[in-house]
């Protein structure tokens, strides 16, 4: 918006998404050689049963949509917080919207790094640890420092580095 308008994001995302689509269709061969029968409303809801009676399921998809509630929470109040309360311009909560999502991106590729290292409960365990440690220090910022971008945003990059650890 500040520099060239604010559907300059969306094509450059359009044009990418479209190059994708065609590499897709020119260099993606088909994986499913044979077609399969298609399984009924019925038998879905028969596996979820089974999957909602499990509690390592359970525990998982849980602890998987609190930490990513986390990093999209923080994405959909930063830009009111920037513009509207205090005051900054979009280009600045654009600066620090990459600096976390880059957050974002290190923690999920490292973790796909780690987690043959280490193996999955333990990089759930930390991971898990990580976020809840990046969400009570954004309560605490949030509590006794200055309302500025410089505390609020690198306070959750702990939040938004590490659900690719807790998953």
């Amino acid at each position: 918006d500040h520099w060239v308008g604010w559907r300059a994001g969306l094509w450059v995302l359009t044009a990418y998404g479209a190059l994708l689509f065609i590499g897709c269709i020119f260099y993606l061969p088909e994986t499913l050689k044979e077609p399969q029968p298609t399984i009924g409303f019925g038998a879905v809801l028969r596996s979820y049963r089974v999957l909602l009676k499990r509690p390592a399921f359970v525990g998982y998809a849980v602890g998987t949509g609190f930490s990513t509630a986390c990093f999209f929470s923080f994405l959909a109040g930063a830009p009111y917080l920037m513009i509207e309360v205090l005051g900054r311009p979009p280009s600045d909560y654009g600066i620090w919207f990459v600096i976390v999502s880059f957050g974002y991106f290190i923690g999920n590729f490292l973790s796909g790094k780690l987690s043959r290292r280490f193996g999955v409960e333990r990089m759930v365990a930390v991971g898990t640890a990580m976020v809840l440690f990046g969400a009570l220090a954004m309560l605490t910022h949030a509590l006794t420092l200055p309302l500025a971008p410089v505390v609020r945003f690198p306070s959750n990059l702990s939040a938004s580095r590490d659900p690719g650890r807790a998953m």
